[in-house]
């Protein structure tokens, strides 16, 4: 329990540090190199997205929030953490573990509504889970956004499928 307590503790000292450095490093050093410190901490996000550690990752996410509120803006800062979920269910997608990517896809999708990778990577989740209601609308929300005939396709052959299953 004591050995919990002091990695939290260390934790939370580490990142009010990296906080205060990268600060105190945007007030010094300008613009340019607050880009670099801003991309590096989304990038390290990213990283740890893609590790299944979204806890930590999140840690990185906020810290740059705090310290470069308008470079985010410049950076597309909701873009690189929706992909970074999208990569993070990818993942958990591959290894079969659908429920699990559809969740991560999900949370993506609260940073970036209007993602077209997360929406048709959550609609073909849904459609795996055979919970076509949910598919049938990601991949409206998707033909809305980028209307595509490959979309409208695959939209006409998940209604059939749901007129089917209901009929069972």
């Amino acid at each position: 329990m004591k050995t919990k307590i002091l990695l939290i503790t260390l934790s939370v000292f580490f990142a009010g540090a990296a906080f205060g450095t990268l600060w105190y490093g945007s007030q010094v050093v300008g613009k340019e190199s607050e880009l670099l410190f801003l991309q590096a901490y989304v990038k390290e996000g990213a990283a740890l997205m893609g590790k299944g550690r979204g806890d930590d990752a999140k840690q990185y996410f906020s810290i740059a929030n705090r310290a470069f509120p308008k470079a985010l803006e410049r950076v597309g800062y909701y873009f690189e953490i929706s992909d970074a979920y999208y990569h993070a269910g990818h993942s958990l997608f591959r290894l079969h573990q659908t429920r699990a990517a559809n969740e991560t896809y999900f949370k993506g999708l609260q940073y970036d509504p209007a993602s077209i990778t997360l929406l048709f990577a959550s609609g073909e989740s849904y459609e795996k889970l055979g919970m076509w209601v949910e598919a049938i609308k990601q991949f409206r929300l998707l033909n809305q956004i980028k209307p595509e005939p490959e979309i409208e396709k695959r939209l006409a052959r998940l209604i059939t499928q749901k007129k089917i299953v209901q009929k069972q």
